[in-house]
């Protein structure tokens, strides 16, 4: 079926990938049996593997079900999927950044910490026609960031773009500071997006190409009374972003860093702002859409969004 057609060139893209690489490929002498070598491991694997259900992940963590069918993109001249991991999407700009990339046909793989909401992001996704999975956890402890990379691999391959949008926000005087508090900003803010980024470089690096966007701040450019640690968070975060692209451009690896202003979110009730006058989640969305689709030739590595009318 058309499934396991999917699978069989997923596998041959991949196969056949290495081969190349190795000199021996040529049109017409190894293609077709690797082909039907392929296509005959996907038959066998959609008997094993069920194409959709919940299935418990590791640390007690879910993942949601998944749509049937494979979104693709060229590599190498062979058809294959599309992947991204984004964080903090459950809600708010993740989960608008999640619903844009499914519209365009990412497989998607959602962190967060609340499974109840990741579990109807996902499926919203899903109903997009493009896989969707999520895992739960605690992306301030590296036992959580290594066990939700580990399960996206295991249900989308290869990842191509990872968007790092999880975050939160304290607010108070330097001289008041809670330092266990400010230490859980950065651990979140900019710690947890080095790791994820880590995690993930190596892959890119091998196969040439990916994507890596910080969803970070304008508050990463400016300094205010009373942002002390959310300010410094966003700087280091857009000052990491900065050398990141100079360490993987050779790569092919687009890295850029999407600072919007006010944005008509959580983080952002109650604080006194018109929200009819703040940016909307879909346009930081936009924004990271507008990374992925610029030409392998140009990277935008920053962009900044202001609301049109102060809030």
């Amino acid at each position: 079926g058309e499934p396991a057609e999917g699978l069989g060139l997923l596998l041959e893209g991949a196969i056949v990938d290495r081969i190349s690489q190795r000199g021996a490929y040529r049109t017409g002498q190894v293609e077709t049996p690797v082909r039907r070598a392929c296509l005959s491991v996907a038959v066998v694997a959609q008997r094993i593997v069920p194409a959709s259900g919940v299935a418990a992940s590791p640390h007690g963590s879910l993942r949601a079900p998944l749509a049937p069918g494979l979104t693709t993109t060229q590599l190498n001249g062979k058809e294959m999927p599309k992947t991204a991991i984004v964080t903090g999407a459950g809600k708010g700009i993740g989960r608008a950044i999640a619903l844009r990339l499914a519209a365009d046909g990412y497989d998607l793989f959602l962190l967060g910490r609340d499974a109840t909401a990741l579990a109807a992001v996902a499926a919203e996704c899903a109903a997009l026609s493009v896989q969707a999975g999520f895992f739960a956890g605690d992306l301030r402890e590296s036992s959580s960031i290594d066990a939700a990379l580990r399960a996206a691999r295991e249900r989308l391959g290869p990842i191509d773009v990872l968007v790092n949008n999880a975050g939160t926000a304290r607010g108070g005087a330097v001289q008041d500071a809670d330092l266990e508090v400010w230490r859980e900003v950065l651990d979140l803010n900019f710690v947890a997006v080095t790791a994820l980024t880590r995690g993930v470089l190596p892959e890119m690096i091998e196969r040439r190409q990916g994507a890596i966007v910080n969803i970070s701040s304008i508050s990463g450019r400016h300094t205010n009374a009373g942002s002390a640690i959310y300010a410094a968070s966003k700087h280091a975060l857009n000052g990491f972003t900065g050398c990141l692209f100079e360490d993987v451009r050779e790569y092919g690896i687009k890295v850029s860093s999407i600072m919007p202003g006010f944005v008509d979110t959580a983080l952002t009730a109650g604080i006194g702002k018109r929200t009819d006058r703040m940016i909307r989640s879909e346009d930081v969305a936009d924004a990271v859409a507008f990374v992925l689709a610029s030409s392998p030739n140009c990277c935008p590595t920053e962009i900044v969004l202001r609301p049109q009318m102060a809030p």
